[in-house]
């Protein structure tokens, strides 16, 4: 007799697992994942550490895009690449722009 796996219960499918948003009883925690990003990229800025970030962001982007021509990226990390990289793109145009304002 085959089992029908898609009417098997499984991780967070089940009442009382408050932990996993499959769950009827999931409760969205007090503080995440996106309030520990706000928090960490404010004490960025306080500690000055920003213009550091975006100067190594933007010297990723040559290694992004070799690794993206060079090498056979997983489907399940082509969107995290794709972003990334676009970003970066987005910080280089935007510096640029600055030094040709400033000049």
């Amino acid at each position: 007799m085959a089992l029908n796996d898609h009417r098997m219960p499984g991780f967070g499918d089940l009442a009382g697992d408050s932990s996993h948003p499959n769950s009827p009883d999931y409760r969205e925690p007090m503080y995440g994942e996106d309030d520990a990003e706000g928090d960490v990229a404010n004490k960025l800025i306080e500690s000055g550490d920003v213009a550091e970030l975006v100067s190594d962001v933007r010297g990723a982007l040559a290694a992004l895009d070799w690794a993206c021509a060079q090498t056979n990226v997983p489907r399940h990390l082509q969107q995290s690449f794709r972003s990334i990289t676009a970003r970066a793109k987005l910080l280089n145009r935007m510096v640029e722009a600055q030094v040709g304002v400033m000049s």
